[in-house]
């Protein structure tokens, strides 16, 4: 089911229906996880887009729930955007992947729950692509080079600059 995005009208407090919608996503995809339905199923990628009038509390909303998802395990990323500047679509997707592989390298250094889902992470990259592959991503994300280790790149340095 598609979740129509919450526009924001004039008021400044509150936000529940809103909250619930965002919320509402996670339990979702949680259920999935939980079940393991993303093993026989083909799972879609959900964004939020959220709009509306300057200072009608949008990065609140975000912010609120971001917190909160955190604290429940998620890696939350978002991305602000100003009124009439271009947007390149590659930029933007490359910017929040980045920004997902810098929070996997904080959880490197984690407790040992954290540490091993930052490993686990970075194992499944490593095991989908090959040296030549990952030198490439590099180029796009290259916050990957601190998270995966130097022997995934040794395997065939000359691909990696």
């Amino acid at each position: 089911a598609v979740c129509s995005p919450p526009v924001f009208g004039r008021q400044y407090y509150g936000r529940r229906k809103e909250m619930a919608q965002l919320l509402e996503v996670s339990t979702r995809l949680e259920a999935i996880c939980e079940m393991k339905l993303f093993q026989t199923q083909s799972i879609r990628t959900e964004a939020f887009f959220v709009s509306g009038k300057g200072g009608s509390g949008k990065s609140h909303l975000v912010n609120k729930c971001g917190d909160f998802l955190s604290t429940q395990g998620w890696l939350v990323v978002g991305e602000k955007f100003d009124r009439g500047l271009e947007y390149n679509s590659q930029d933007i997707v490359c910017s929040l992947f980045n920004k997902i592989v810098k929070k996997l390298i904080k959880l490197k250094d984690g407790n040992l729950q954290d540490s091993e889902y930052s490993q686990r992470a970075a194992n499944a990259l490593s095991e989908s692509l090959d040296a030549a592959r990952l030198c490439s991503l590099v180029e796009y994300l290259p916050s990957i080079r601190d998270l995966i280790s130097d022997a995934e790149f040794d395997a065939n340095p000359s691909n990696f600059i």
